[in-house]
């Protein structure tokens, strides 16, 4: 039999945990690759500050997430959680710039150069689609404003009309 069947999983939460006087509650135990820590529950691997909020304020409503505040992954100070939804989980990573966006995706093809290339180019969409490997549709969102935004907002696009759905 395992230890953690035996001890109550507060015990065990609160062994792992390093207060910083004044700021963030740190993790110490197990971590994913993202840096969120990891407690079993006795049924499965949960997030900790998940656990953090439930030990101080109740079970999460379904659907919910428990999210930072102070945007550091280790965190578990309740303080320094709140609740919201998914949609308001993906403003919040988006806003503080953790989103995977253009070249911070792993399954990114282009680079921030080659998408300045497909924007100002006077090619049509195939030999580019060709060229860099993507669809056709991969070169009209770009080009169309859609796709890369966060990419030199104002930069002057290069449309052969054949190519602009409009």
């Amino acid at each position: 039999m395992r230890i953690y069947k035996c001890v109550p999983i507060a015990v065990r939460f609160w062994s792992k945990v390093h207060k910083q006087p004044g700021g963030c509650w740190l993790w110490v135990g197990a971590t994913n690759s993202d840096g969120y820590g990891k407690l079993w529950n006795g049924h499965k691997t949960t997030d900790a500050h998940r656990v953090s909020w439930e030990i101080s304020n109740g079970p999460v409503p379904a659907g919910m997430c428990v999210l930072h505040k102070c945007d550091n992954p280790p965190c578990i100070r309740p303080s320094h959680l709140f609740l919201g939804s998914n949609q308001e989980n993906s403003l919040d990573m988006k806003r503080k710039g953790r989103s995977a966006s253009g070249a911070r995706n792993s399954h990114c093809i282009l680079t921030p150069d080659d998408v300045r290339f497909i924007r100002t180019s006077p090619l049509k969409a195939t030999p580019l689609r060709k060229m860099f490997g993507v669809s056709d549709g991969a070169i009209r969102s770009i080009r169309e404003g859609r796709s890369w935004k966060h990419l030199n907002k104002g930069q002057k696009r290069v449309v052969n009309q054949k190519e602009n759905r409009s």
